[in-house]
């Protein structure tokens, strides 16, 4: 990938981060809210609204607290942590049998070191943003999320769902040779050290530091520095990760918006290809960027030779195994859950026109 000639980030790069930073921080879901205070609250649903965290209680009446006194990150690691292969009746192997407590420990052992995890956290702010980017991008078309569409998309996307889901599917395609071999590797020292840095750039404290490093990024490091990092956001799907999910949602809040709305107010196929092309355009290019400083923050305590090995590692056949299956597996949680959500619509249509 060729590398720009300048020395300085754009000033647009850096409020681009400023919104990656706050989506990363921002994200939110699950049955328990943890406070600041540490204390934590039951609760049926939440999300965040503005500077609300809006929760509706056990006893079904809806209620607000102040954004500053919930800790997300805390939150949402609590949501998932129970989430298990073994315990839920989703985790079959491809022989319909029980997947063993061995294999389930392993299989999210190592989901924990991809960026599946950390993508799941960002997913109810990922489909808020791709209903606002798509009325943004329809707006000549007076399009508006039906609240239909909104409530099935959050109802059948919930991060604990989809999770289940990319559980099962990853069960599917790992062998235990694979299994045991890409853990072998995450095992290692130099990956459980550049697992840690990555663990701790993603908490508050690690994305306050993240704003503070990239304004005071004015320039560069070195050229064979860059490409490392640039190749390491290729092989993960840092940034192509992200711009799927978006593309996936965008799509089904098009599809969505077309079957609550009259046929003369309908999305044509070419216009919403058109709109998403460019949308991933747009998207793509600004990911990168910020990807970049991302990277460049959380192994600035890392030395050129450390990434260059952790960079092969992840170019390895089980880091590519590793990378390529985890990514398909969100994948296919994340569609089933849209799929799920505008079948829900479609039926919804029928009984009204019945």
């Amino acid at each position: 990938m060729m590398l720009s000639k300048t020395r300085m980030i754009p000033a647009r790069a850096k409020v681009t981060l400023a919104i990656l930073a706050f989506f990363w921080a921002s994200s939110s879901f699950g049955e328990v809210i943890v406070f600041r205070n540490g204390s934590q609250l039951e609760v049926e649903s939440y999300e965040v609204k503005s500077n609300l965290v809006v929760f509706t209680t056990t006893e079904g009446k809806v209620r607000s607290v102040s954004l500053i006194l919930v800790d997300l990150e805390v939150t949402g690691q609590k949501n998932l942590a129970g989430v298990s292969l073994a315990s839920t009746g989703s985790g079959e192997s491809s022989k319909n049998e029980p997947l063993s407590i061995d294999k389930a420990t392993k299989v999210q052992e190592l989901l924990e070191s991809s960026a599946v995890k950390n993508l799941l956290y960002q997913l109810p702010t990922l489909m808020a943003a791709g209903m606002a980017q798509a009325e943004q991008l329809m707006l000549g078309n007076r399009m508006e999320v039906d609240e239909r569409l909104r409530r099935a998309l959050e109802r059948n996307c919930q991060p604990k769902q989809v999770y289940e889901a990319v559980l099962a599917d990853f069960s599917e395609q790992a062998e235990d040779t694979r299994l045991n071999s890409a853990l072998a590797w995450l095992r290692s020292p130099l990956s459980r050290r550049m697992i840690e840095l990555e663990r701790s750039a993603k908490t508050p404290e690690g994305l306050r530091l993240l704003l503070g490093y990239a304004n005071g990024l004015d320039e560069m490091p070195p050229a064979r520095r860059l490409e490392k990092l640039q190749r390491l956001d290729e092989v993960i799907g840092l940034t192509e990760a992200r711009v799927e999910l978006r593309m996936q949602i965008l799509r089904a809040v098009f599809e969505g918006f077309n079957q609550t709305v009259p046929h003369d107010r309908r999305i044509s196929e070419e216009e919403m290809n058109k709109a998403i092309q460019k949308a991933q355009a747009q998207m793509r290019a600004s990911l990168k960027n910020s990807s970049l400083v991302s990277l460049l923050f959380t192994y600035r305590s890392s030395s050129d030779t450390e990434i260059g090995n952790y960079l092969a590692h992840w170019e390895s056949d089980e880091g590519l195994w590793l990378s390529r299956s985890s990514r398909d597996a969100l994948h296919a949680g994340v569609v089933q859950g849209l799929a799920i959500s505008l079948q829900s619509l479609r039926q919804q249509a029928i009984k009204m026109r019945n």
